[in-house]
């Protein structure tokens, strides 16, 4: 279960981020002339966190009982 974890995790941040480098590279065109260089490291850090979150929520204890949505 630990890859499928991984693979679901590794979507959701690659899909974060392209959403976040778009949304911010667009936003932000006209006041700076490269906002792409803006936009990627706010998609890196989205990408990340939500890749982290998604991991950590959708893992599972050894005996196999999922975490608790709560911290």
């Amino acid at each position: 279960m630990r890859g499928r974890t991984l693979g679901y995790a590794a979507a959701a941040g690659i899909a974060a981020f392209l959403v976040v480098v778009v949304a911010v590279s667009e936003l932000l065109v006209p006041a700076i002339e490269f906002s792409v260089l803006v936009g990627l490291p706010a998609g890196v850090g989205a990408g990340v966190l939500v890749a982290a979150v998604v991991f950590v929520q959708f893992g599972r204890h050894a005996d196999g009982t999922p975490h608790p949505l709560a911290l």
